[in-house]
């Protein structure tokens, strides 16, 4: 895939993620018991992961919009360019959002402040014996 294309798809997640998980709202019912009952607050505030705490897809007191456009702007708070395609989940905690991407040659985690969308502070990362660059093809049966 083009350099080109990988920039569109991650800047799309990114516009994706952000429309949906930031925006404040309504609070949202989550499942009684389980092992979120315990678990500190600040992670129950937060999106730690795919799918959001808990892996449920439901995050404590936000209520996104329902729809938007990245290219006029509606419902979409910021997007900017990502230096490295991912493929992996964004981390929203606090007023931050992180992101990892990766070539062949070069893998990095990227801080971007969540009001803003400037980048904060991107690190790359070093000798990380097999792991992968990008998804593992899915054979059709």
């Amino acid at each position: 895939m083009a350099k080109g294309q990988w920039s569109v798809r991650a800047g799309a997640s990114v516009i994706a993620w952000l429309v949906l998980f930031l925006p404040a709202g309504a609070e949202q019912p989550s499942p009684p018991g389980g092992p979120e009952d315990s678990a500190p607050e600040a992670y129950r505030a937060n999106w730690p992961g795919f799918r959001g705490p808990f892996g449920h897809g439901v995050c404590s007191g936000r209520r996104p919009p329902l729809d938007w456009d990245g290219t006029s702007g509606r419902n979409v708070l910021w997007k900017v360019p990502v230096p490295l395609p991912g493929n992996g989940s964004p981390v929203v905690w606090g007023d931050r959002v992180f992101l990892t991407g990766a070539t062949a040659r070069k893998r990095a985690v990227y801080c971007f402040d969540a009001d803003t969308g400037r980048l904060r502070w991107q690190r790359s990362i070093e000798n990380v014996v097999g792991s992968a660059h990008k998804p593992p093809d899915v054979l059709a049966e």
